[in-house]
């Protein structure tokens, strides 16, 4: 079974949650997590990233799940759909 690559922008409290349902589908591999506060990285065993432009160069992913406050949502997702990546918001 070919699994779908996750990435995650956004580790507050949303993004937190989102990990873990995402974690719970045999589907689905989260192969890379973005927040612009390095404190939140808490070493989950998942690459790490500072910036969402530079993971999109450095990992191949399926789908972006974009957990970020509301007023950043339109950057985030129009980066993503130009660069032909799917998105969840």
């Amino acid at each position: 079974m070919k699994k779908n690559k996750f990435v995650v922008i956004g580790l507050g409290k949303r993004g937190s949650t989102y990990i873990k349902l995402l974690e719970q589908n045999p589907r689905i591999d989260i192969i890379g997590v973005c927040d612009n506060d390095v404190k939140r990285n808490n070493n989950i065993g998942i690459k790490f990233f500072k910036d969402y432009k530079k993971m999109l160069s450095d990992v191949d992913f399926d789908c972006a799940v974009i957990c970020t406050p509301p007023n950043t949502h339109y950057d985030i997702a129009s980066y993503m759909v130009k660069n032909g990546k799917n998105i969840i918001v």
